[in-house]
Order: structure tokens, then sequence, then C-alpha cells
């Protein structure tokens, strides 16, 4: 099948002409406001997958964008990537993207290619993969809530404002701190106590009760031993907040209420903020937690519509036990967000035409993932055994939850780890951990110690790819120290510089590319100072 290429106007025509020829469709917005599998955007132009006879479209498919649909990780992957903002995630490798490519232009300037769409496969660290952000702006419409009354009648109550932005606070507090009980009674065959439950720091009663008054609501509500605990016991709103779910782990937003227009959504997400929320003054930004995975991307998915802003998205895990105020309690995992309300120069994500763009963090390939099945792992001692290193090269930190550490370059030449020990900041080289505790005869720390790389890649710090250099320069080499010569491998350019002291004045003689040239080219300067006397 041939493949003909349109551009923006030309495909603008065609589908308003294919909208009145089949319907009252609606307007596509351009780019990236038709289907992929009907049209994909390349630098400015548009492929059509298929020719567009009219007799092909008489069934036009829903109008969507790549991003509002994100592929869903599997089981068993073949890549594995994390984009900015998330945690990391397994795909096949042919689910599709909508992203744009980054380059640093003049004066250090981020330049963005046109937005088009890249399979997980093709995605590498330059990329930038677009969010579409929620756009509706749609009022909630309720039709009241079906209750119980006495001898098993059916009543509609319809007395909740769902236009009120106070409603839209409580509710977000409610999703941080509150819960329902439906509880059948004991003494009748019908019915049943449904209750609606809010909890308050005691510093913010008066502010409770304001909201409470101003709902007609009673205040019913009781102290206990570090918070106030408000009960509803009206049936229209246990039905009412029913929709959210149940439990701290099973609360949702439907998506009728992240459909809400911009200022009534602030309300709940501020609402969210006033009990399970956090603001950083030093870093000026907002952080949220919750148990409930569904719960913690529908708030986001709301703060990414309220504030334009991206978030980050991350998964803390924990003991299953923990001590608090001397009490064993059970502890869950939780999630988190963080986010910024202003735009700042430093950002990494951005927004811009109605799109979160995320840049790519890492896209790896199963297949180059390392068997660490015989792994093995060894105290630092120097370090207080807070850190492990392994035979591998990697790093894992005891007080941080066995969290593998994170390895950096240091000056762009050696793979090393920062530490933190006694309130030291300090970075080690990764193989010269390997080798201290793995190395054949070395149990000492020696500050100057010079390891090499057997293949040449100084990212396989295992063991067996570690080659011992010696010393650094001028140290004691061989035997020239007492000489005042030295010799020296350069991690740069793998070469061995050499080095003289002449009447103190430290003298470069050159560099060579194995030891013992260098070891031969001192040799001959000791023989020639020796025979001039």
């Amino acid at each position: 099948m041939s493949v003909r290429k349109y551009t923006k106007e030309s495909v603008k025509e065609i589908y308003h002409k294919l909208c009145l020829d089949n319907g009252n469709m609606p307007t596509p917005k351009i780019p990236g406001g038709l289907q992929h599998n009907i049209v994909k955007f390349y630098g400015g132009k548009y492929e059509l997958e298929r020719e567009l006879g009219y007799h092909q479209w008489e069934k036009l498919p829903p109008i969507i964008t790549v991003a509002e649909q994100l592929p869903k990780p599997i089981e068993n992957p073949n890549f594995y990537l994390k984009r900015f903002g998330d945690y990391e995630k397994g795909y096949v490798g042919d689910e599709e993207f909508l992203v744009r490519e980054m380059r640093v232009g003049s004066y250090r300037v981020r330049e963005f290619s046109e937005p088009r769409i890249k399979k997980v496969s093709e995605l590498s660290d330059s990329d930038y993969i677009g969010v579409k952000v929620n756009d509706k702006s749609e009022l909630y419409e309720y039709k009241g809530a079906v209750c119980g009354a006495l001898k098993g009648n059916k009543v509609v109550k319809k007395t909740i404002d769902v236009n009120d932005p106070k409603l839209w606070w409580l509710v977000g507090r409610w999703l941080g701190d509150g819960w329902i009980r439906n509880s059948p009674r004991t003494k009748r065959s019908h019915g049943a106590q449904q209750w609606v439950f809010l909890c308050c720091g005691k510093h913010e009663l008066e502010d409770l009760l304001e909201f409470f008054e101003h709902f007609q609501i009673s205040s019913n509500y009781h102290e206990e031993r570090t918070v106030y605990k408000f009960k509803i016991t009206k049936a229209e709103w246990y039905h009412f907040f029913s929709q959210f779910g149940k439990g701290a782990a099973g609360k949702f937003i439907p998506q009728k209420v992240k459909d809400l227009p911009v200022n009534l959504l602030k309300e709940l997400v501020d609402g969210y903020l006033s009990a399970d929320g956090y603001f950083n003054p030093k870093m000026r930004t907002y952080q949220a937690t919750s148990i409930g995975e569904n719960l913690m991307r529908d708030i986001k998915e709301c703060v990414e519509k309220v504030y334009k802003q991206p978030v980050t998205f991350t998964f803390n895990k924990v003991k299953p036990k923990g001590n608090i105020e001397g009490r064993i309690v059970n502890q869950s995992n939780s999630y988190c967000i963080r986010f910024k309300k202003d735009v700042r120069k430093q950002d990494k994500a951005f927004y811009e035409d109605g799109y979160l763009w995320y840049p790519v963090t890492h896209n790896i390939n199963v297949k180059d993932i390392k068997d660490y099945t015989d792994e093995i792992w060894k105290p630092i001692d120097f370090l207080g055994g807070n850190y492990h290193v392994s035979n591998y090269g990697r790093i894992k930190s005891l007080v941080n939850n066995n969290k593998i550490a994170k390895i950096t370059l240091k000056q762009t030449t050696i793979p090393v780890v920062q530490t933190n020990f006694n309130n030291k900041h300090k970075a080690y080289s990764i193989a010269y951990l390997v080798w201290l505790a793995f190395g054949s005869g070395e149990s000492l720390r020696h500050p100057t110690l010079q390891i090499g790389y057997a293949d040449g890649d100084m990212w396989n710090c295992h063991i067996d790819n570690l080659i011992h250099l010696g010393e650094n320069s001028l140290t004691k080499i061989e035997d020239y120290r007492a000489e005042g010569y030295g010799i020296r491998f350069q991690f740069r350019n793998g070469s061995w510089a050499v080095h003289v002291i002449i009447h103190g004045t430290k003298t470069y003689l050159g560099k060579f590319p194995t030891k013992d040239d260098a070891i031969i080219k001192i040799s001959e300067l000791i023989e020639n100072t020796k025979e001039n006397g």
C-alpha cells in the first residue's frame, strides 16, 4: 500500500470534509489531535497509513491522543523505562509514546523538536515524553442519593450543593483523613447505620466546625488522644462519599470529578493537602503521601490540571513493623507526590501547549541486565560497616534500607560512590572499594592505590576485571622514590606518565603505553645520570 504525505493544512481540510460526509464529528486539534493509528506526526508533516478514500471512513474511530492512553506496563517486559517524575516500569518495546527530542542549542539553551510518535525500543535519554493535561471543564452532575427510610421505603435525597467550592475542599480533606462505615442494624430486619467519619488535629477544630456549620450538619464530634473525630450520620452524605472508594488503599477520584472546572478542583487539592500534605519552605515545594497508589495518581492528575506543573511520583518501601511513641504499629508501603506552583529556571520537565513533557531518565533492554546470582557482599570496614560492596562493584547502604547506591563520575574520569559516615561526606572509587574487599592480599587501606581495568571498561568493576597497578605518582613504586623518580597511570588516556624531581623541582618526561616502557625510560635516565657523574 502506498503512503502519501500531507501537510498540516491539507490534513485539516480532508478531515473536515470527512466529518461533513460522516456526520458531526469533533474537530481535531493539530498537532496531536488525531488518533495515532490513523495519522502520525513526523517533522512537521503527517503520514497517512492508508489511502484516504471516503468509502473507507464510514465509521471513524474515536478522536483521542496517544498521551491520553499511556501504555500500561507488563509482567515480563523486554524494556525497563523510567521517565522523570515516575518510577521504573516494564514494556514489551512496541508501545508508543508522544515524544519530543531535546538538544542543547546556542548559549546552552534547550531546543525541542516537533512532537512525534516513538516506540519504547527507540526512546533515548534525549527524549521527552508528553502527557496530555486534562482540559475538560464540566460541572458535576448530581442526581441525589437513594436512601432507605423507615419500614424499608426508599426516598431520593438531593440536598448537597455540588457547585459549592467548600464541598470539594471537604471532599479533599476526607480523602486524606476520612472513612465511611456501613453497619447493619442488629434489631431491625432492614436498613443500616451509614456514617461518614473525618479527623482533624486539635489546632484545626475551629476551622472544621465552620465547614460543618456552613453545610448545616450537626457538630457530632469527640476528642481522642491526638485528634478530634467527627461523625456525619446523614445517609445522603454516606452515599456521596462512597463513590470515592473505601479504605485508605482503596480510595480513588472518579473521572467526572477530575473533569471539574479548575476552581472547584483546586479546592479538592487544597483540602487534601491540608490533611496529608506538607510544604517545604526551604525548597518551596509541596508534598503529599498515601498508601493508595490509585489515589495518589488521581491527585497527581488533578495537580497537573490545576497548576500546569510537572509532578514527581515516588514509591516508598518500609518495614512491616514500626515504632511510634513506643508503640509497635503495622506499616504499609506508601506513594508520594511532589510539586511546586511556580516555574523555575532549573526545571527539567515543563508545560507547553496542553502537554507536560517529562524527560526519559533511562531505557534499559532486559538483555543488557546483568545476572547477579553469584553476587557476594562484604562490609566496608573503614566506613563502620554501614556500606557493603559486592564483587560486581555494587554498593548498598545498610542505613538506607539496603538501597543500592547511585554511581556517578568524578571529574568525568572514574566511577565513584558518595558516602556519609560520621557526618562526613566523601566519594570513593568503586574499583578501589572492590579491590580492598576482594583483592588478593590487600587488606589495608592505601589512599594512593591505583586500579586498572582488564577490558578497558571503567564501568565493569567486577573483581575479575580489576588489575592492581601500584601506587600513585612519587610514592613508592619499585625502588625509584629514593632516586627522586616516579611513574603514574593516567586513567583518561590509559598511559603511564613519568616524572622526575631534580633539585626539588618536579619535571614531566612524557607518557608511555605500558608500565615497562616507563620503567625503561627511568632506568635510562638513571644510567645517564651516573655516567655524567
